[in-house]
């Protein structure tokens, strides 16, 4: 055939920075890696939904796109119980999703393409949707979990 069997999964990079080639040698190809993702629940002390109002180069405001977004995820039904006051961010210029997580990226994403996030907003937001359906692998209450692919001794 033409490979795609042979696929574990894609490694999305940003090419503003280099990695060893050594980089992922103790990494779970069968799980989601992210870096960092942080969220907090609204009424948390430590989320400043006035800093979820920007625009990012002269793009429009974030958080009503976001909350606009994320509502018409919840009308997809592996993803109604999606919480809307639950907001996530992390540096996305590195990520591996696995095949297995596929389907639900791409159920997530299509949805989110149609509305102008900013990456850092909407591929969490996505990642946010894909645990719902257990295919992102991570606890969205902390960011270092042992369901991630990284590897808990790097």
């Amino acid at each position: 055939q033409d490979g795609r069997c042979l696929l574990t999964g894609v490694l999305y990079l940003q090419s503003d920075f280099f990695i060893a080639p050594s980089f992922g040698a103790t990494f779970d190809f069968s799980k989601l890696w992210l870096l960092n993702m942080t969220c907090a629940r609204r009424g948390d002390p430590a989320l400043d939904l006035k800093a979820w109002n920007w625009g990012g180069n002269g793009g429009p405001p974030q958080r009503p796109i976001r909350d606009e977004a994320l509502q018409r995820l919840r009308l997809i039904p592996a993803f109604a119980h999606l919480d809307i006051d639950m907001y996530c961010r992390c540096w996305v210029d590195l990520f591996f999703l696995p095949k297995s997580a596929w389907s639900a990226w791409s159920l997530a994403v299509e949805t989110l393409g149609k509305f102008r996030l900013m990456n850092e907003v909407g591929i969490p937001l996505a990642w946010q949707a894909m645990n719902l359906t257990g295919d992102a692998c991570f606890s969205i209450q902390n960011s270092t979990t042992p369901c991630w692919g990284r590897s808990q001794t790097t």
